[in-house]
């Protein structure tokens, strides 16, 4: 499994990165995981193949929009969030699907 980001986003945290020499967090908020994860984008950005996908990935999705998207098992768990909080980050999300279970696929 896998995350990500759009394109243009990333960009704009490279670009913050460099002009001033830090290297930039980038961090998820998994209101079904009921954690905070994610990493620096260096270390993101090292290569690595996971059965047959190369990550990073950069792919264009349904909107025309172009993605990178990093592999979960690249992501350091920051802290984990609250059932209360869980909740009602669901409750205000606007994605209309849900992420199959990591555990079965389904």
């Amino acid at each position: 499994m896998d995350t990500g980001i759009d394109e243009r986003s990333y960009n704009i945290y490279c670009c913050f990165s460099q002009k001033h020499n830090l290297d930039f967090w980038i961090l998820f908020v998994d209101e079904y995981e009921g954690c905070v994860y994610g990493n620096t984008i260096k270390a993101l950005d090292k290569p690595v193949t996971i059965g047959s996908i190369v990550y990073p990935l950069i792919q264009t999705d349904r909107f025309n929009k172009t993605i990178r998207y990093w592999p979960l098992m690249h992501m350091a768990k920051i802290v984990n969030i609250t059932e209360f909080q869980s909740l009602k980050l669901k409750q205000l999300s606007n994605r209309s699907y849900n992420y199959p279970d990591a555990n079965t696929g389904i």
